[in-house]
């Protein structure tokens, strides 16, 4: 992986990448897509979520590009 320096510009659909949450939280996942939201770019990413029970589930979110901390283009 390398760093991902584009803060305003969206990391490439595919990619891999790591984004830190609102809540705090870093996860790993996939860019399904670009989009907007309150007039800034983002983008929508897949991630795999551990439940409490130990389950894993995918689950996908939008971020803005200064979430992305990583990315590894596929």
């Amino acid at each position: 992986m390398s760093n991902y320096t584009g803060r305003t510009e969206l990391p490439p659909i595919e990619s891999d990448v790591s984004v830190r949450l609102l809540e705090g939280v870093i996860v790993t996942g996939v860019v399904t897509g670009h989009g907007q939201k309150d007039g800034k770019p983002t983008f929508d990413f897949e991630y795999d979520h551990r439940t409490p029970e130990g389950q894993i589930l995918k689950a996908s979110k939008w971020a803005w590009p200064e979430q992305a901390q990583l990315r590894n283009p596929r």
